[in-house]
């Protein structure tokens, strides 16, 4: 059914392929029940005869490449935009390498790309969307550019891989999970620009050890630290007046910990 779709639709936009006019066409495969089976075919298609049509377009469109076995992704300069699911389930993906033009990533866009092992993302970046590289089990190192204002709830959740982790003095916002369920993440440094850690935030990051909070953080959410057992220290740069004024959920930290967890302070220490 799929194939005949995409025969007819082919047949009725061929002025429009042929003349590389991909954001119309790609545009008009949002109005088909099954957008998101017949796009990554049309895209599938395209790519074996020969043709980039990110070429020719200023976004990559929703549901792109959804699925495909495609190993390897450079965007072209002059994309600014990736739409939701573009590239989600590509399971033989492993290397991404997005144009400085690119400003935003939205909502899953590299969900469940499991051999992702390296991205360079956009050094003009400013969102990131919700779930955008949750489940990326290989990715091991994320380098985040101090351009990037905005990380959606479960953006990095699942990153199971993640060993260490620095949010760029631009963010000035943790959403829900953002980071939860990194198993293998030791390290966190949250950047001069965040107010608020979200619930949930870095919930069951097992391995979590030390994380360094700046003063600009004004709240810290329930269960924020959630199942972070082995978190021992946490690097203030404030007071200890400031630190005991933080917002803080009754359940932000967890009760049941390795070892003592210790709030270094610029005036002192605080122990939980």
């Amino acid at each position: 059914m799929i194939e005949t779709e995409l025969a007819d639709f082919i047949k009725e936009n061929s002025n429009e392929i042929d003349n590389n006019e991909f954001e119309k066409v790609y545009d008009k495969l949002n109005a088909y029940p099954e957008t998101y089976l017949i796009k990554p075919r049309l895209t599938e298609l395209l790519i074996a005869a020969g043709i980039d049509p990110l070429l020719y377009m200023d976004k990559v469109p929703a549901n792109y490449a959804l699925g495909l076995n495609i190993k390897s992704i450079k965007t072209p300069y002059g994309i600014k935009l990736i739409q939701s699911h573009a590239f989600s389930d590509c399971t033989e993906l492993t290397e991404v390498d997005l144009s400085d033009s690119i400003i935003r990533i939205d909502d899953s866009c590299f969900e469940n790309c499991q051999n992702l092992r390296h991205i360079k993302l956009s050094a003009n970046l400013s969102v990131i969307g919700s779930n955008s590289f949750n489940h990326c089990e290989s990715l091991e190192k994320i380098d985040l550019p101090e351009t990037l204002k905005y990380i959606d709830e479960k953006a990095f959740a699942s990153c199971t891989s993640l060993t260490t982790l620095v949010i760029p003095d631009s963010v000035v916002d943790l959403e829900w999970s953002v980071f939860a369920d990194c198993e293998q993440l030791t390290s966190v440094s949250i950047g001069s620009g965040v107010y608020y850690i979200s619930p949930y935030c870095f919930s069951n990051c097992s391995s979590l050890e030390t994380v360094k909070i700046s003063k600009s953080v004004k709240s810290i959410g329930a269960y924020a630290f959630r199942v972070c057992g082995d978190l021992s220290e946490i690097i203030y740069d404030g007071t200890m007046a400031e630190w005991k004024a933080i917002d803080k959920e009754d359940t932000w930290c967890p009760k049941k910990r390795s070892q003592e967890l210790t709030i270094q302070c610029t005036d002192g220490e605080i122990y939980l």
